[in-house]
C-alpha cells in the first residue's frame, strides 16, 4: 500500500509541475498572442468599434483616421475617414464595417492599426494592471505633393483613354514616393455602413470603358507588355552578361526576317529604317535591331537578366515585388522560350510576345539603373509608432538585387 501511495504522490507532483509550466507558458510566453487573437472574445467584441490608428504621409498629412460617431449600436462606435478620398485609395485601401480591413495598408498593417494589447511598461503592469488596448499609427513614405502631381497627370492626359498608373521611387532607398492609379475609388464610401455594399460592388465588379476597376490598382495589380522599356534590360544583358556584344551594330534597315517567322518581318515602328550601335539604337528604339540582338544573346542570358531585374518566369511571386508592403501585388513575367524560337525571342527582347510588366516593375528597372545597378526593395511603411509616440518599428532599406552576375561568355 505504501508503495502505491508513493507512486501516486509522484504522479501528482508531476501533474502539478506540468500545470505550473503551462500556466507560466500562457502567462508569459503566449500572453501577447492570446490577447491579440481574433478568437479572443474581448478582441472580437471590439472589431466593429473601428477604433484604429492613424495612417499619415511622410509630411504628417493624415490619409486615414477613425472618428467617433453617434450610433445606437453598442458594437459600432467609430467610422473610418479618408480626408483625400480617392487620391490615396490604391495605397491606404479601406476598412469597412462589412468587409473589414480588406486592402492596402489597412490590410497589411491591420495587426498594428486595430486595438491590441500593449506591452507592459513596468513590473506592476506585468503582474496586476495591464495597460489598456490601443492602436498604433503608421507613417508612410508617400509625398502628398508628388502623389497629387501624379494623379493630375493621369486625369489630364490628352487622350480619350486615361487609365494608367504612375510610380515614383527613391532609387537609393526603395521608398515609394508616389503611386497613383486611374481608375480609383472613394474609400469613404466603403467605410460608410449605409452605402458600403453597393460601393464595393461598383469599385470591384463594375469595370470602366477600358475594362479596369478601381479596387484593383493598375500600379501593382495589372500587367502589360513592357514594350520598348524592355530594351533597357536587353542592353544591360550585353554589358553585364556578355560584353562580347558591346560593339554590336545593326545595319540600317526597316525590318528583319527570322528563319522561323514564316516570312513575317519584324518591322520598326512607323516603318522607317533604323540601326547602328546600341548607343544609337536605344534612343531610336530600333525594333529590328534589338530583336536581332536578343536572338544573338539567346534565351539563357535574356532570362537571367530579366530575373535579375525582378521578372518571374511564371506567375509565381517575383522576389522584388514580394518586398512591397501591399497585398495583391502582381508579378511581372518574362516568357520562357526554347532557344530555337528566334522570332518569339526577338519579340520578347523588345518587350512583346508573352512579356508582362506592372508599372511598379517598370519603376524598379529605372530605379536600378539610376542607383548604379542596385535595386532596393520597394516599401511604403516608414515607421510605426504607438499611441504615446514611441517608435514600435521602422523600415531599414535593403537591396533586393544587384543585377550584375556574369555568365561565361559563349564562344
Amino acid at each position: 500500500m505504501g508503495r502505491r501511495i508513493r507512486w501516486l504522490g509522484v504522479v501528482m507532483l508531476i501533474a502539478f509541475a506540468l500545470v505550473i509550466v503551462q500556466l507560466a507558458n500562457i502567462q508569459f510566453h503566449r500572453a501577447g498572442a492570446l490577447a491579440n487573437s481574433p478568437y479572443n472574445p474581448l478582441i472580437a467584441s471590439k472589431v466593429f468599434d473601428n477604433q484604429r490608428g492613424t495612417i499619415t504621409a511622410s509630411d504628417g498629412t493624415v490619409l486615414a483616421k477613425s472618428v467617433k460617431i453617434n450610433s445606437s449600436s453598442t458594437t459600432y462606435n467609430y467610422q473610418r475617414e479618408y480626408p483625400d478620398g480617392p487620391l490615396f485609395a490604391g495605397i491606404t485601401g479601406y476598412d469597412s464595417p462589412y468587409f473589414g480591413a480588406a486592402a492596402g495598408i489597412e490590410y497589411e498593417y491591420d495587426q498594428y492599426l486595430r486595438l491590441h494589447a500593449q506591452n507592459p511598461q513596468n513590473f506592476s503592469q506585468l503582474l496586476f494592471n495591464k495597460p489598456p488596448s490601443e492602436p498604433d499609427n503608421v507613417t508612410l513614405t508617400i509625398d502628398p505633393a508628388l502623389q497629387q502631381v501624379a494623379m493630375n497627370a493621369l486625369e489630364t492626359a490628352p487622350l480619350t483613354n486615361r487609365d494608367g498608373a504612375v510610380v515614383v521611387l527613391n532609387p537609393t532607398t526603395g521608398a515609394v514616393l508616389a503611386m497613383a492609379s486611374s481608375p480609383t475609388f472613394d474609400p469613404n464610401e466603403l467605410a460608410n455602413p449605409k452605402v458600403a455594399e453597393p460601393a464595393y460592388h461598383n469599385a470591384a465588379a463594375v469595370p470602366d470603358k477600358e475594362g479596369f476597376t478601381g479596387l484593383s490598382p493598375i500600379a501593382t495589380e495589372e500587367s502589360f507588355p513592357p514594350g520598348s522599356t524592355f530594351k533597357v534590360i536587353t542592353s544591360t544583358a550585353v554589358y553585364n552578361l556578355d560584353p562580347s556584344f558591346s560593339n554590336y551594330s545593326f545595319p540600317q534597315a526597316p525590318s528583319v526576317i527570322f528563319p522561323d517567322s514564316g516570312g513575317i518581318p519584324l518591322k520598326n515602328d512607323g516603318g522607317g529604317a533604323c540601326g547602328g550601335t546600341m548607343t544609337l539604337m536605344l534612343p531610336q528604339s530600333c525594333d529590328p535591331g534589338y530583336g536581332a540582338l536578343g536572338v544573338k544573346l539567346g534565351v539563357p542570358i535574356l532570362t537571367k537578366q530579366a530575373e535579375d531585374f525582378g521578372y518571374a518566369l511564371s506567375d509565381s511571386t517575383s522576389p522584388y515585388v514580394a518586398g512591397l508592403d501591399l497585398p495583391g501585388v502582381k508579378p511581372s513575367v518574362f516568357s520562357s522560350l526554347q532557344p530555337q524560337a528566334q522570332a518569339f525571342l526577338a519579340d520578347s527582347a523588345i518587350g512583346q510576345y508573352n512579356d508582362r510588366s506592372t508599372p511598379l516593375e517598370g519603376a524598379l528597372v529605372a530605379a536600378g539603373i539610376a542607383n548604379g545597378g542596385v535595386i532596393m526593395t520597394p516599401h511604403l511603411m516608414e515607421k510605426i509608432t504607438d499611441a504615446k509616440g514611441a517608435v514600435v518599428e521602422t523600415y531599414d532599406p535593403s537591396p533586393c538585387s544587384r543585377p550584375q552576375h556574369p555568365l561565361p561568355h559563349r564562344r
